[in-house]
């Protein structure tokens, strides 16, 4: 199996696992709806690292799997993480990560793009949503992003590092 494939897959496993953490797990925590969006975090890491048909494939396939677990009209989660997970394969290359600031940076600027492709969504398709910006649920959201994406950088970055040398010996 080639590297590429087994990254796809080993990162197709995160994004799904990030899914159920978050669609699972952190409703038994958080009780109040406010929760952090591991799903896009893990995202941005993939499609800054690996480009944007991995980050386009992960945000469909997340996507529709949110999309069939939420509430939410069917597509929008799809749409919203595709665009992102694009968007953001530009980068590959092009952007040197450090540990701390500008996966900081990149989170709030993708969480608050993520909120406005959301409003533009339901500006356009008579779609119900009671999702503004700068209200307390995106303030808390893009808080908790802020403070988890520079530890979930570090962990995937230790686990691509062992994945890429168990695969060479």
């Amino acid at each position: 199996m080639s590297n590429k494939v087994l990254y796809f897959l080993a990162s197709l496993g995160l994004v799904i696992f990030s899914i159920i953490t978050q669609s699972v797990l952190f409703p038994l925590f958080f009780k109040n709806d406010y929760m952090p969006d591991l799903t896009l975090i893990v995202i941005i890491y993939f499609s800054i690292n690996y480009g944007k048909n991995i980050g386009q494939v992960l945000g469909f396939s997340s996507g529709i799997v949110l999309d069939s677990l939420s509430g939410a009209p069917f597509g929008l989660n799809t749409l919203v993480r595709l665009i992102i997970g694009f968007l953001l394969g530009f980068f590959k290359g092009k952007i040197f990560l450090d540990k701390i600031l500008l996966p900081c940076i990149i989170i709030t600027i993708c969480t608050i793009f993520k909120f406005f492709l959301i409003q533009l969504v339901s500006m356009i398709f008579p779609i119900d949503f009671e999702i503004n910006f700068f209200t307390i649920r995106f303030l808390i959201e893009l808080g908790m992003n802020i403070v988890l994406t520079p530890i979930i950088f570090f962990l995937l970055n230790i686990m691509a590092k062992k994945l890429y040398v168990r695969r060479d010996n």
